[in-house]
């Protein structure tokens, strides 16, 4: 599972449309960055059993700006953020990292600062499918709370990285 969305009702949702096409485990749960629409959703797969994974940062993004927008969040959205937990990763990316899950390769690169100082993004070859993790967006600058600089430096390695991909933009 990359990304598991803004509240503990949306990540139960994702979790319901897997379990609508498979019964098999959930070995891991990828937030590729710290922002509450990807990471607010982690309760939902907390007791799955699955291994949490993101960028070696994202411990400390959470536990330093997770209060603040939950605080911020729950002001605008009330009860849709009841049950959110701040879940960090135990499986930590510090440069890249391959993912085997038995039939398909799942390769993380951790990034410098960029969209945000966790931006972890993940691509497999097998479907040449990338998880931009908003490093990618469409007709705009994403919000950046890492490195403009740094953002504007990660575009053309990334592209690199799979030149017939298609990019799935995590953000909706």
């Amino acid at each position: 599972m990359i990304d598991t969305g803004g509240s503990v009702r949306e990540g139960r949702r994702l979790h319901a449309a897997i379990r609508a096409v498979t019964a098999k485990p959930i070995r891991y749960v990828i937030n590729t960055h710290a922002h509450p629409d990807h990471a607010f959703g982690n309760a939902a797969f907390a007791r799955e059993g699955a291994v949490f994974v993101g960028h070696r940062h994202l411990p400390r993004a959470l536990s330093e700006r997770g209060p603040f927008y939950l605080n911020a969040f729950r002001r605008l959205m009330g009860d849709v953020l009841d049950n959110v937990e701040l879940v960090a990763p135990q499986r930590q990316i510090d440069d890249a990292e391959r993912l085997d899950l038995g039939n398909r390769v799942l390769t993380l690169q951790a990034w410098r600062a960029a969209h945000t100082i966790t931006t972890s993004p993940s691509w497999t070859r097998l479907r040449e499918r990338c998880f931009a993790g908003d490093l990618v967006f469409l007709r705009h600058i994403p919000v950046v709370d890492g490195s403009l600089r740094g953002w504007l430096a990660a575009l053309g390695p990334l592209a690199a990285l799979l030149p017939a991909a298609s990019f799935w933009v995590t953000d909706r």
